[in-house]
């Protein structure tokens, strides 16, 4: 059995990980009715940040915002 014989060694070094997230969501929303017909409108805005464990900042999103509307005849 022709080969290559090699050693292998790998380092291993234990420790404690906990990342976390901070999320941040609200929205507005308002509804008109008359007697058949409803209306409604709304804005949702969310922001997201992804921190360490030592607290420094991994990622922080910029807000997104999403336009919320709907319509209902009766």
């Amino acid at each position: 059995r022709d080969g290559v014989n090699f050693l292998r060694q790998r380092t291993v070094f234990a420790g404690s990980s906990a990342p976390y997230q901070d999320n941040f969501a609200w929205y507005l929303q308002d509804e008109w009715r008359t007697k058949n017909l409803s209306l409604l409108a709304g804005v949702r805005v969310e922001e997201r940040s992804y921190f360490a464990s030592d607290g420094s900042t991994i990622l922080e999103m910029d807000p997104a915002w999403y336009p919320r509307a709907g319509v209902a005849w009766d």
